[in-house]
C-alpha cells in the first residue's frame, strides 16, 4: 500500500498517452492554420480541442475569447500555473476539512520540448511522421528519461497512514466526481470564459457550433476527393477524407498503445521507451510511411489554401447565421472578466 500514490501517478501519466495520441493528430489535422501573432504554433487552451483553426475567419474573433486562442504560449502557461496553485490550494483546504494533511503539489516540470514541428516539412515528417510515436522532444520514443523527477511532497504523509486510513485518503482526494481534487478542479474551471457557454443559454449557439465543426469534418470537398485520389496512387487507399485519415490513425495508435499499457508490470516504474514494442515500433513505421504521402499530396494538390478558403467560407456563413448569439456571448464573458 505505501506505493499506491507513487503507482497510482505512474498510470496517470501513461494512459494520459492516448489523450496526447488525440491532441496531436487535432493540431496536425489544422496544419497551417494555428498560430500565435509571433508565428509559434499556437498551444491550444484547455477545452478547444474539437474546434476548427482558421485564423482570418470572423468565427476566429469570438473563438480567441472564449477559448484563449490568441493567448501567446507564455501566457497560456502563467495561466495553466495560477490555476494549478488555485486548485491544489483548494485541494488541501478540502482535504484537511476531511481530517487529513495534505501539501499543495507543485506543476509537474515539463520536459524539454524540442525544435518546433514542422508537419508540411518533407525532412522533418520522414523522421517524426505526425509525432506521435518520436518527435524532437523524444527522437528515440522515449517520453520519460529526460522528464524532471516530480516527488509527491504528500508521499511520507500516506506512508505513515494505515491501510484503511490510506483507503480513505485516496478516496477523499480522488473520489469520483466527489473527490477533493475534482471539486477543487471544476470549481476554478468554473470561472474560465469557456464556462459561460456552458450555460443552458448558450447551449443552442455552442450545439450548432460543434454541429458545423463535425459536418466540416465529415465533408468531402474538391480538395479531400484530390487527396484522397493521390493517396491511393501513392498505396493508401481507403480514406473518405483527411479526417478519415486521423480517426483511423488515433483508433489504430490507441489500440497498441492500450495493448502494452495492459501488459506492463508497473511495479517496475515507467517504461523509458514504449517504442521497444514491436507492435508500436511498428506503427511508427507506418505512421512514417502515411505522414511522407500525406505532405506529398497536400503539395500536390494544394489542398492546405484549398480547404481554408472553404473552412473561411463556411465559419463566416455561420456567423452571419448566429451573430446575435455570439455577440450576447461574447458580453456575457466580458461581463463576468469585469
Amino acid at each position: 500500500m505505501t506505493k499506491m500514490l507513487r503507482t497510482m501517478n505512474l498510470r496517470r501519466k501513461m494512459t494520459s498517452l492516448t489523450g496526447i495520441v488525440a491532441l496531436a493528430l487535432t493540431a496536425t489535422a489544422c496544419t497551417g492554420t494555428a498560430n500565435t501573432a509571433n508565428g509559434a504554433a499556437a498551444e491550444p487552451a484547455e477545452g478547444s480541442e474539437t474546434l476548427a483553426f482558421v485564423e482570418d475567419s470572423p468565427l476566429r474573433e469570438y473563438q480567441n475569447i472564449l477559448y484563449g486562442l490568441n493567448m501567446t504560449q507564455e501566457e497560456v502557461a502563467r495561466e495553466r500555473e495560477a490555476d494549478h496553485v488555485r486548485t491544489e490550494n483548494l485541494t488541501s483546504q478540502c482535504m484537511q476539512d476531511a481530517g487529513f494533511e495534505y501539501i499543495p503539489r507543485p506543476s509537474m516540470p515539463k520536459p524539454p520540448q524540442g525544435e518546433p514541428a514542422r508537419p508540411d516539412d518533407l525532412d522533418y515528417v520522414s523522421q517524426y511522421g505526425f509525432g506521435l510515436a518520436v518527435s524532437p522532444a523524444r527522437p528515440d520514443g522515449d517520453y520519460w528519461s529526460n522528464a524532471p523527477v516530480f516527488e509527491d511532497p504528500n508521499q511520507e504523509y500516506f506512508d505513515t497512514l494505515s491501510a484503511d486510513a490510506q483507503n480513505l485518503y485516496l478516496r477523499a482526494l480522488n473520489g469520483s466526481g466527489e473527490g477533493c481534487s475534482d471539486i477543487a478542479y471544476q470549481t476554478v474551471q468554473a470561472n474560465k470564459p469557456w464556462a459561460v457557454a456552458d450555460t443552458m443559454e448558450f447551449w443552442p449557439l455552442t450545439d450548432a457550433m460543434q454541429k458545423m465543426f463535425q459536418d466540416v469534418a465529415a465533408t468531402v470537398t474538391d480538395a479531400d476527393r484530390d487527396w484522397v485520389e493521390c493517396m491511393a496512387d501513392a498505396g493508401h487507399p481507403g480514406y473518405k477524407n483527411r479526417s478519415d485519415l486521423f480517426q483511423k490513425l488515433t483508433e489504430k495508435s490507441n489500440t497498441e498503445i492500450n495493448k502494452f499499457l495492459q501488459a506492463w508490470d508497473w511495479d517496475s516504474g515507467l517504461p523509458m521507451n514504449i517504442y521497444n514494442s514491436a507492435e508500436l515500433a511498428a506503427f511508427h513505421n507506418y505512421e512514417v510511411e502515411i505522414a511522407v504521402a500525406d505532405v506529398q499530396c497536400r503539395t500536390e494538390v494544394d489542398y492546405n489554401a484549398r480547404s481554408r478558403a472553404y473552412g473561411i467560407e463556411i465559419e463566416t456563413q455561420f456567423v452571419k447565421d448566429h451573430k446575435a448569439e455570439l455577440e450576447a456571448l461574447r458580453n456575457a464573458i466580458e461581463q463576468r472578466a469585469a
